[in-house]
């Protein structure tokens, strides 16, 4: 801390303050911390002998070696009074348990340990007798306790104990960083302990940079460096010498923290002022951790105290509901804890369920008024408080009243009676485990689960005594939270149990509990299961055994058909917090189901014959083979899916004469997957079965004695069942049949006496032919789905009542005329029927039908007269010859597709009337010859196709299509104008006129669709380009392919939002310099343009180039060395310039330059991927080291990218994320969620940008580069080449700055001899590579090089040598299996090979094509810097580095003095690594010199982001000139737009002083951000403001 001192704590006089009065030398009244006041006693106390209520206290170190019984770290034994003669707490929620709460990060002292809110770290001479005097003195000031060191060390003592005891008996360290700080040995001693408490222990460390700017001391330069000069003189391998590696490290990681700059923040006083602020904030979120000991509950407190309503003057009634064990008595006791000093009176009234049974409630009610009012002796025996006396002082009064655990309505309403007894202002929490009880709370608060981080923190407390598992434990550790599922009780309760076992008694007590509860937590989740209904208890049971996951619909026919009331036993369960529905479907608590299954269990725990229900393997294997089954058993569920096969009798079921479910599940069920086998038949099935499940049945049919009365669903597809049974069965309860894919399957049964049948599935029985008549009408029969039934050749006419009949693929011959008997009927599928003629008798009379489905019915010929209610009306592919005047009627109709209808040749006029329609489909219509007039506005029709018709032009009433979105007039041969009026769509999206090349007319130009995005006009005329120019503000994706275009057209430049260019097949002769000017574009086609002669430039962001073919092409220059353009990671880049024979020596070179580069940014981006740390992210306060571990341990396991995002989102919070998202939405709700949550900085934003940058280059796939041009040599930089199609290289592994370089991968490079090759399957060079490695086994992989993607047809001839270069990221990342072995695999790797072939795409050999040479060259990286063995790496100039890296224009020779600093300090590589990592956007960064002033231009481009969130994809270090965010742009109309400021710069080699007080990010067009030029003069600036425009 400084060069003298060490003490055990000891005040010294603060001096005077600069701005304030000097305050005097003993130290001043405390104000006590939010810490300190809640460790004060409520004396609550009462003199009676049952229980008193009280405010939740902080535990005494006494109550330390108590039963591990709360949850939630809420351990506190709570004394209930303050006489010795009181009565202890009673809980009903062992959150309110006895045990000491565990401390919050891995070894933190506990809370009588930690002794002191915050340790001054800082050197003595510096700052003690100025700043660090008044900081010491306003923080003790605010009643925090802070320790200084003020005595001398003597020269060469080591840090005493006592000190190293201060830093770690402190919750907060402040760092004072001064000129000299890294001089004084002792301080970078205690520096490095407290970082190291920050990285094991979670302390919260506050840098404050004073008189330095943050960068010197994060890279330890100007008198860091000096300090570190004379540091780094130890002798090699010394302890001093290992030390001085540690605090190097220690120091570049509290730099990197953000914290606070006393250049930025003046004056003095007002830094003081911001550093105590903020370490009372701090402290508070501290105090929820070791007060409360609340694990991970900070927000749901914060949460209910937001619903508190401070300031409302109305009564409020808050419910809090969760299950046992869930923690809700831990949060109204924290929330109580925090609040009740704002109340005039306050009560907490704990476990009123037991209480109740034990005293009564008056009692109870007695004692809470005598804890509002103040008394001792109130005693009132009658329901109601008739005292008016009572009710008046009542109503003087602001009172904060918590009832824990109340199980009725009746409890309620007696202890609180009504809210008017109440002041204006009062507040009632309630808890619960019953919904029911609190339903007419203001609002109510349902309990979540803990995070899976906060809960393997919680469960690692109990279990090892610290905040996170040690790594032989981890996995065990993880099984075990996992199991708990967020309970709290069942996370203690486990950890507790677990707590000193050795692996082998973990592992065996895993398993078990996969089978069986803790006895304890089974006791506390019993008492939910006690307080059922019998009722209740039979449908929870039925729902946990057989019905988890089932929609609600299915459930309640079934429990309904086991003579239980459904709806209100479900109602019920849901309000008890038993059961929960999502997306309609029933979900239960992983606990609660073992506690349900504890209780069948229970039943009978030797005998599993004696149960009531029988869901195991092994339980139903003993039951059925050994054929003991009783009259006990009302169900059996088995899921038989990776299970052995069972061998049953034919009497197996006989004894189970109670049986109501049978349920065989086999998740791979087809027919030679049945593996329940009745070798002899079955003789007996239970009478009273509802549910009979049976997937892959394996014999014929069912018993013939069976007696089907009771029967409520038969689920049994792809069985072996010809029939279910002969002749006609009693089915008055049946509701469903399911016999799908049952191949053998002949008939149906006859289901006369089946009056309740709703649905009947048997799509796929290809042997079913007739379906029987029931004697009457099926009168519930509401679907009905014979589609794949090909044999079944009449409509059946079961019910008149049917809402969906579904006869796809059948052999149905025609729709009878009773057809309009089908009132009810909605959706009607026949598509490819082929054999159906007869459709024109659907009635009319069909009035509920909205969707007719005759698609691929090639023998219609008729228009079907149906309702004209049809919303659907699909006919595509039959043989319709005109659409009927009557169309008009059709008023709901919002689907009519008549695709390839070759004999339609007509629409009627009226066709145009239809006000709902939404899509008109009259695609392949080829004798389609006009489209009517549109008189009316079709204001819904959003989709029009007329591809491949023969009309000769629109109408001019097109105007009138108003909601237009797409217009698809593709291959429209006739069509010889475009009306006007097409200007005038303007929700025109997309417009399609390819393949019209007799389109000579269009109207003017495109400028006014202004939501046009895509433009295809293939293939028509050179004309379409005036129709373009001017572009539309929108346009995205262009193609002009073969449109005989001779001179490039200077209009398309202007187009500055499009991204996909299409300009292939046209005769121009050069590509101006002007196509950079579309920096949006990122794939360009310039394929057999035989004109073409230059190419002067590309766009910065193109991603993908073709030039294929183009014969005279002798000039290409790519974009010059200023421009660097930082890509997405999930790019796969190709620039091909193939069968291009005239190119110059020049333009070969400049290729192979800009390859490289290419090659080498590539490289970079899994470089960054490479250095990705888990340091990266505990430089965030936010973020507790338990936290970090458990990300960087899971988060490399999930399937893919949406998994690993949600799996992120459970690791910090509880809420459910809505799983449908794509990606990009779910990374704009995470970062929304923690920014709500943490109100992170900018610098915790930035780390979780990377962390979500680091996850998308993981999951989403790996990056590569490909070129392919004329040339007859490999590049000079790749060091190992080799004639033939084979290389191999040996590996070396370097060293740079005393750090191990990581080898990244291969560029490969392959010289392939043309010959005759006349091909259109397209071309790639196929490489199979093998590694060797030391210590690990040999891989064998391969990987491409891309050329060019083959048109049917169109065959491609080229001759002569061609190059193949690029890099493949993905090649190393598949022999390490990922990400986490890769630097392992890369370091052991000591040989490379590769064989390389060329292929079609179809992956055949191409026997024209010879691979004559090949070559590849090792990549290498440390952190930012690549490094080739050819190159001087060693160098570490930034001049070098800048010059290496080609990133300026004209400066690489001349960076001295005031520029080199700006460079230097605006940390230019910082803004870069960011971009590239940063995959949710693009960042470019382009830096030049003219006219005496450095321009700097950052472009950030948002990928998917909110608004408002894209400029936080910028970050260009800290300073001097640093950018720091300050806060939104208050006053500006435009969300997006944000405040920035720079810091002073003092000094360069001009003497300047430039400040720039403010720079606007201005939106360009959708998401682009841009800030234009940043202005630094080079010589005579004089003091004074520069403004950013």
């Amino acid at each position: 801390m400084r060069v003298d001192g060490i003490s055990s704590r000891r005040n010294f006089s603060p001096k005077h303050h600069p701005c304030r009065p000097s305050c005097s030398v003993a130290k001043p009244p405390q104000r006590p911390s939010s810490m300190l006041l809640s460790q004060r006693y409520l004396k609550m106390s009462s003199n009676r002998g049952f229980p008193s209520f009280i405010r939740l206290p902080r535990p005494t170190p006494s109550h330390a070696s108590s039963t591990a019984a709360a949850a939630y770290g809420f351990g506190a034994s709570y004394p209930s009074s303050v006489s010795s003669g009181s009565c202890p707490i009673y809980a009903d929620d062992p959150l309110g348990g006895d045990s000491r709460p565990p401390p919050l990060h891995f070894s933190l002292a506990s809370d009588s340990q930690l002794k002191y809110d915050v340790f001054l770290s800082f050197r003595g001479p510096d700052s003690r007798e100025n700043f660090v005097s008044h900081l010491y003195d306003d923080l003790c000031r605010e009643g925090i306790e802070t320790f200084v060191d003020s005595e001398k060390l003597d020269a060469g003592d080591e840090i005493e104990p006592a000190l190293l005891d201060a830093i770690e008996r402190s919750r907060i360290s402040v760092v004072v960083f001064t000129k000299e700080y890294a001089s004084s040995k002792w301080c970078l001693r205690e520096l490095a302990k407290i970082m190291e408490s920050r990285r094991t222990r979670g302390q919260i460390v506050l840098p404050v940079f004073l008189g330095v700017e943050p960068m010197e001391v994060r890279w330890q330069r100007g008198s860091y460096s000096v300090a570190f000069s004379r540091h780094d003189k130890a002798p090699e391998g010394s302890k001093l010498a290992e030390e001085v590696i540690e605090w190097r490290k220690a120091m570049s990681e509290a730099a990197n923290i953000s914290g606070f700059d006393s250049s930025t923040v003046r004056p003095a006083s007002k830094l003081v002022d911001e550093i105590v602020a903020n370490v009372l904030k701090n402290l508070e979120n501290i105090s929820l951790s070791e007060d409360e000991g609340l694990v991970g509950a900070y927000s749901q407190v914060k949460e209910v105290e937001a619903w508190l309503g401070h300031g409302l003057h109305e009564v409020r009634t808050i419910g809090i509901c969760g299950i046992g064990g869930s923690g809700k008595t831990a949060i109204a006791g924290a929330v109580f804890n925090r609040q009740y000093q704002m109340f005039d009176s306050y009560c907490f009234l704990a476990n009123v369920r037991e209480q109740s049974k034990k005293h009564g409630l008056h009692a109870l009610r007695n004692e809470l008024l005598c804890q509002i009012l103040g008394e001792t002796d109130i005693n009132i025996a009658t329901p109601e408080i008739g005292s008016s006396s009572i009710k008046n002082r009542l109503r003087r009064k602001r009172v904060l009243i918590v009832l824990d655990d109340v199980s009725s309505i009746t409890q309620l309403e007696f202890l609180i009676s009504k809210t008017t007894y109440y002041s204006p202002g009062s507040r009632i929490i309630v808890t619960t485990r019953d919904m029911n009880v609190i339903k007419n709370a203001d609002k109510i608060y349902s309990l979540k689960g803990l995070s899976k981080s906060d809960s393997l923190e919680l469960f690692s407390q109990c279990a090892f005594k610290q905040s996170y598992p040690p790594e032989e434990y981890l996995e065990l550790a993880m099984r075990a939270s996992v199991y708990a599922k967020g309970i709290p009780l069942a996370l203690k309760v486990l950890g507790s149990f677990l707590c000193k076992k050795s692996v082998v008694e973990w592992e065996s007590a895993l398993r078990r509990l996969n089978s069986s509860l803790d006895e304890e937590i089974f006791n506390v989740l019993r008492v939910s299961f006690d307080g059922l209904s019998d009722e209740e208890k039979t449908t929870f049971l039925h729902l946990l055994c057989f019905f988890n996951g089932h929609e609600r619909r299915f459930i309640t026919d079934l429990i309904n058909g086991c003579g239980i009331s459904a709806d209100i036993c479900i109602r019920g369960l849901v309000d008890k917090c038993m059961i929960t529905f999502t997306n309609d479907r029933l979900q239960i608590h992983d606990l609660l189901k073992n506690m349900g299954r504890q209780m069948i269990k229970l039943e009978s725990p030797q005998d599993p014959s004696r149960r009531s229900r029988l869901c195991s393997f092994d339980e139903v294997q003993e039951v059925l083979t050994e054929n003991t089954g009783t009259i006990v058993t009302e169900g059996i569920s088995l899921d038989i899916s990776e299970k052995e096969e069972l061998q049953l009798d034919c009497h197996a079921f006989e004894g189970m004469r109670n049986m109501k479910i049978l349920k065989f599940s086999n998740e791979h069920c087809n027919e030679d997957s049945c593996k329940i086998h009745l070798p002899k038949g079955l003789h007996y099935l239970p009478t009273k079965l509802r549910l009979l499940h049976w997937e892959c049945y394996p014999i014929a049919s069912l018993p013939l004695s069976f007696i089907a009365d009771n029967l409520v669903k038969i689920h049994m597809p792809t069985s072996r069942l010809e029939r279910l049974w002969e002749g006609s069965k009693s089915l008055l309860n049946l509701k469903e049949i399911d016999l799908s894919n049952s191949q053998f399957l002949k008939e149906l049964p006859d289901l006369s006496n089946a009056p309740k049948v709703e649905r009947i599935e048997a799509r796929g029985c290809a042997e079913l032919v007739t379906i029987p008549s029931p004697r009457n009408k099926l009168e519930s029969l509401e679907f009905l789905d014979l589609s794949g039934c090909s044999k079944l050749k009449d409509f059946p006419e079961i019910s008149w009542n049917i809402r969906r009949l579904c006869l796809a693929d059948t052999g149905i011959l025609e729709v009878p005329p009773s057809i309009e008997n089908f009132h009810q009927l909605s959706v009607l599928d026949m598509k490819r029927c082929k054999m159906l003629k007869k459709v024109a008798l659907i009635s009319k009379k069909l009035e509920k039908l909205e969707c007719l489905d005759l698609s691929g019915c090639s023998s219609v010929t008729s228009f079907p007269e149906i309702s004209y209610s049809v919303k659907e009306l699909l006919l595509s592919e039959t043989s319709i010859e005109e659409i009927p005047s009557a169309i008009k009627y059709f008023t709901k109709l919002q689907l009519l597709e008549l695709k390839n209808c070759l004999r339609l040749t007509s629409l009627p006029s009226s066709i145009c009337e239809l006000q709902s329609i939404v899509e008109l489909n009259l695609s392949g219509c080829s004798n389609l010859t006009s489209f009517p007039e549109i008189t009316e506005n079709m204001y819904n029709l959003k989709y029009l196709s007329l591809k491949g018709t023969t009309i000769r032009e629109l109408p001019s009433s097109l105007e009138n299509l108003t909601s237009l979105c797409s217009l698809d007039l593709e291959n429209c041969n006739s069509l010889i104008s475009l009306p006007d009026s097409l200007l005038k769509l303007k929700s025109l999206e997309e417009l399609n006129i390819s393949g019209c090349s007799n389109l000579v007319n269009f109207p003017g130009r495109i400028g006014n669709l202004g939501s046009l995005v895509t433009v295809r006009a293939s293939r028509c005329r050179s004309e379409v380009v005036d129709f373009l120019e001017g572009g539309s503000s929108s346009l995205k994706i262009l193609d002009l392919s073969d449109c005989g275009i001779t001179e490039f057209p200077e209009s398309l430049t202007l187009l500055s939002t499009v991204t996909e260019l299409d300009l292939s097949q046209n005769c121009f002769s050069t590509v101006p310099p002007s196509i950079k000017d579309l920096q949006d574009l990122q794939s360009l086609d310039l394929s057999h343009c035989q004109e073409l002669e230059s190419l002067l430039g590309v766009p910065t962001g193109l991603t993908r180039l073709n030039v294929i073919n183009s014969r005279l092409l002798e000039t290409v220059a790519l974009r010059n060395s200023s421009e660097l353009q930082l890509y997405p990671l999930n790019n796969v880049e190709a620039f091909v310039f193939a069968a291009c024979p005239s190119l110059s020596q020049y333009a070969t070179d400049n290729i192979k330059a800009y390859a490289k580069r290419r090659i080498h940014v590539m490289a970079s981006h899994l470089g960054l991927t490479l250095n990705f740390k888990g340091d990266d992210l505990s430089l965030n306060r936010w973020m507790k080291p338990q936290q970090v571990q458990y990300l960087l341990s899971t988060m490399y396991g999930y399937g893919n990218l949406h998994e690993a995002l949600i799996g992120i989102h459970t690791t910090f919070f509880n809420d459910e994320l809505i799983l449908e998202e794509p990606p990009p939405r779910l990374i704009g709700r995470i970062l929304h969620d923690f920014h709500e949550r943490y109100r992170l900085d900018v610098q915790g934003l930035l780390h979780f940008f990377s962390l979500i940058a680091h996850l998308y280059l993981y999951y989403q796939g790996k990056p590569s580069t490909n070129f392919c041009l004329p040339g007859d040599n490999i590049p000079e930089w790749f060091c190992h080449q080799s004639n033939g199609s084979c290389v191999e290289v040996m590996l070396e592994h370097l060293k740079h700055s005393n750090e191990s370089v990581t080898l990244a991968g291969f560029a490969i490079s392959v010289l392939v001899a043309f010959q005759d090759y006349n091909d259109d399957k397209g071309i790639s060079i196929k490489y199979e590579c093998q590694f060797h490695f030391n210590y690990i086994r040999t891989y064998e992989g391969s990987g491409y090089l891309r050329g060019w993607d083959g048109k049917k047809g169109k065959p491609l001839c080229i001759e002569g040598d061609h190059l193949f270069l690029g890099f493949d990221s993905s090649i190393l990342f598949d022999a390490a299996n990922g990400i986490e072995q890769f630097v392992k695999y890369s370091e052991d790797l000591v040989k490379a090979s590769f064989q390389c072939y060329v292929i079609d795409e179809d992956g055949n050999p191409i026997n024209s094509c010879t691979v004559k040479k090949c070559a590849i060259q090792p990549l290498y990286t440390c952190d930012l810097f690549w490094i080739c063995p050819f190159l001087n790496w060693q160098t570490k100039s930034l001049k070098a580095n800048l010059s290496t890296h080609d990133i300026t224009k004209g400066l690489t020779t001349s960076f001295t003095g005031f520029l080199e600093k700006v460079l230097r300090d605006l940390d230019l590589y910082g803004a870069i690594s960011l971009g590239i990592m940063n995959v949710l956007g693009n960042l470019s960064v382009d830096v030049f010199h003219q006219g005496g002033y450095v321009y700097i231009i950052i472009k950030c481009e948002n990928g998917g982001l909110p608004l408002g969130l894209q400029v936080l994809n910028l970050h260009l270090g800290t300073a001097p000139l640093a950018v720091k965010l300050i806060q939104m742009a208050k006053q500006s109309q435009d969300s997006r737009a944000f405040s920035i400021e720079f810091s002073n710069v003092d000094g360069g080699d001009f003497g300047c002083r430039i400040k720039v007080k403010k720079c606007e990010f201005r939106p360009l067009q959708s998401h682009v951000m841009i800030c234009n030029y940043l202005s630094l003069k080079g010589t005579k600036l004089l003091d004074g403001d520069v403004t950013c425009l």
